[in-house]
C-alpha cells in the first residue's frame, strides 16, 4: 500500500490520534460525572468536554493547515504543546473546583498556539510571507502572533461586535441574568422572569 504522506508528517498523525483519546477521555469524565456526588464535578466535567469540543475546530484544522503549508515537524511541536496543556486543563479545575485564573493557565496557551499556527499559514499562503519564527524562535513567534495579536483582535473585535448586537435584545439587570444562567448550568426548569425594556 503506497503512503501519501511522509514520514515527517507521522507526529502531527500522531497528535492527532492523541486527540482523540483526550477527547474520548473527557467524554467519560463527563458522563461519570453527572451521578458523581462532589461539588463542582459535574460542572467541570461539563467544562471538559465542552471546551476541547469548542476548541476542536480551530486546533485540528490550524494543526493541520500548519503541518501540509508550513512545517509537519513543527506542526507536531506546537500539537503537543496544546495537548499539555489540554492535559492542564481538568487539573486546574480540580485545584478549587471551579472556573479559576489557574484554569487560565490551560486555556490561554492554547488559544495562542492555534492562532499563531492559523496566522503563520494565512501569511505563508495567502502572501508568501514566512512568519512562523521571530528572531529564529517559534515560541516567540507563539507569544506575538499568538498570545498579542490573537488578544488584540478577537477579544477587541469580539466586544465592539457584542457591543453592535446588544440593541436587538431585550435588557435584563446581571441579577437576573446571573439566576437564568445558574439555572441552565443545573439543568434545572427556568423560571419565568419579568424583563423590563429598558
Amino acid at each position: 500500500m503506497p503512503k501519501y504522506l511522509s514520514d515527517d508528517f507521522d507526529g502531527v498523525i500522531t497528535v492527532t490520534v492523541l486527540w482523540v483519546a483526550v477527547y474520548y477521555w473527557y467524554l467519560f469524565i463527563d458522563a461519570q460525572g453527572r451521578n458523581m456526588p462532589r461539588k463542582g464535578f459535574k460542572l467541570a466535567g461539563q467544562r471538559l468536554i465542552g471546551n476541547i469540543t469548542e476548541q476542536a475546530f480551530p486546533f485540528l484544522l490550524s494543526l493541520w493547515m500548519y503541518a501540509l503549508a508550513i512545517d509537519p515537524i513543527k506542526a507536531s511541536h506546537c500539537g503537543i504543546a496544546w495537548l499539555c496543556f489540554r492535559l492542564w486543563y481538568p487539573i486546574a479545575w480540580a485545584i478549587k473546583g471551579e472556573m479559576t485564573p489557574i484554569v487560565a493557565l490551560a486555556t490561554i496557551p492554547g488559544y495562542s498556539i492555534c492562532w499563531y499556527m492559523v496566522f503563520s499559514t494565512f501569511c505563508k499562503t495567502a502572501f508568501d510571507a514566512d512568519v512562523h519564527q521571530i528572531a529564529n524562535s517559534v515560541a516567540l513567534a507563539v507569544f506575538i502572533e499568538g498570545f498579542l495579536l490573537f488578544f488584540t483582535l478577537i477579544f477587541a473585535g469580539s466586544r465592539g461586535l457584542a457591543e453592535l448586537l446588544k440593541f436587538g435584545y431585550v435588557y435584563a439587570p446581571l441579577e437576573e441574568m446571573e439566576n437564568i444562567v445558574m439555572q441552565d448550568a443545573t439543568n434545572e426548569p427556568a423560571t419565568a422572569v419579568a424583563v423590563e425594556d429598558q
